[in-house]
């Protein structure tokens, strides 16, 4: 089974797929925590969980969260989440159970960002670990890589997301998201040649927005 999302990246919605090798695998960093901090003491693979267990978490700890964060409002009006501490607590509730839950580990950087904190109310962890969390149990995970090269480029660290984007077009070579985003990294450390030639291949894959090419125009840095 595998699942579409939607992403945001540069105010751009974007999609993406999951590819299938192991690269890059990370030991779990002990400030973590561990693995089996949920109710079945144990992690399960968003990618591959039975509809019954998505359901079971998602109906009450995730979708109103996502919905309210969609919105652009970091507080829920009515549900769960405003009864038991506010979004977070529902995407670290998700998370828990499900280390790669792509949609959440989206939110989360986007709740860091509007709350302008690493560490937002009723999270177990840091913001970081939750993808930290998620390479450790699923390295193969291309989704989780692209959304974690995407959560440390909008914090300024650039070059350590390109290795995670890097690792993300390990497991999946001919997904033009991943190649867009690897182009607008190298475009912020100014690599205009990679930029470029990862522009060229997004949009040789169909890619739709045109905003890497716009970028490279205005730079004088597009040739055809």
């Amino acid at each position: 089974m595998t699942r579409s999302i939607k992403l945001w990246s540069n105010a751009l919605l974007l999609s993406a797929i999951i590819g299938s090798s192991r690269v890059m695998a990370y030991a779990l960093d002990p400030a973590c925590g561990d693995l089996t901090e949920n109710y079945l003491h144990k992690p399960t693979d968003y990618r591959t969980a039975p509809q019954e267990q998505l359901n079971l978490v998602e109906r009450p700890h995730f979708r109103t969260e996502h919905a309210t964060i969609l919105k652009g409002q970091t507080e829920a009006s009515s549900g769960y989440g405003q009864s038991y501490g506010g979004l977070m607590a529902g995407f670290d509730y998700t998370l828990r159970v499900f280390p790669n839950h792509h949609l959440a580990l989206q939110d989360i950087d986007r709740l860091g960002l509007m709350l302008k904190t690493e560490k937002p109310a009723k999270a177990h962890f840091s913001l970081e670990c939750y993808y930290k969390r998620a390479i450790a149990f699923v390295p193969d995970d291309s989704v989780v890589r692209l959304l974690y090269g995407l959560y440390l480029n909008r914090r300024g660290r650039i070059k350590e997301g390109v290795e995670q984007l890097q690792a993300a077009e390990e497991n999946a070579p001919d997904d033009s998201n991943v190649q867009y985003n690897l182009g607008l990294a190298w475009f912020q450390i100014k690599d205009y040649d990679k930029a470029r030639e990862y522009a060229k291949r997004a949009y040789e894959g169909g890619f739709p927005l045109p905003g890497l090419r716009q970028m490279l125009i205005k730079a004088g840095q597009w040739k055809e």
